[in-house]
């Protein structure tokens, strides 16, 4: 099964307004914004303590989006998203902010298999920088969208069995998404 992700870069500038809420989700609760052209942020809400989880995310998307005006709304509508965690295979309205590069390697991230995983190396060459590894994998932590641009799915070449490697969110979230991947491509 493919990243069926309908991505709409946006070149000129970064939205007016982004509205957030915190929603829950079979990985833990995540932040989740979008602006009127679609998510253009998700980050994780439930590492403990759930206060510091909250505002570090939250922190996250105020510097990510600091010349943007940040809303919260409770009433923020999901429902994609949820369906999304139903059904990987589902479109969503994607609004990324990034440089020329970060949004080719994010494209390349797309391009991954639901439950399916590659290394950074594999991530360098689909772009066209094989021997730019570590600008690849820069990019892949500056990722503004987890889970649904899966950089997770991105491995370390030559670990042992069962090591995920790094993640923003840490190691033990990245593993939890692999595991949830995992078992609904089980079921799929």
């Amino acid at each position: 099964m493919t990243q069926g992700n309908v991505v709409k870069f946006v070149i000129t500038s970064l939205p007016i307004t982004v509205e957030y809420c915190t929603m829950a989700s079979p990985v833990g609760e995540l932040l989740v914004a979008a602006s009127d052209q679609g998510y253009c942020y998700i980050g994780f809400a439930a590492l403990k303590p759930r206060e510091a989880a909250v505002d570090n995310a939250l922190q996250d998307l105020q510097s990510r989006f600091a010349h943007t005006a940040l809303k919260q709304n409770d009433a923020l509508d999901v429902s994609l998203l949820q369906a999304w965690f139903a059904n990987p295979s589902t479109k969503l309205p994607l609004d990324l902010h990034g440089s020329d590069f970060d949004k080719q390697v994010w494209q390349a991230l797309l391009q991954i298999g639901f439950a399916k995983h590659c290394n950074y190396s594999d991530v360098a060459k689909k772009v066209g920088k094989a021997k730019a590894i570590r600008a690849v994998a820069s990019a892949i932590g500056r990722n503004p969208l987890c889970i649904v641009v899966p950089c997770h799915r991105v491995l370390p070449k030559g670990k042992t069995e069962g090591a995920v490697g790094q993640y923003y969110w840490g190691s033990e979230v990245k593993a939890n998404i692999l595991a949830w991947e995992a078992k609904l491509g089980a079921n799929a």
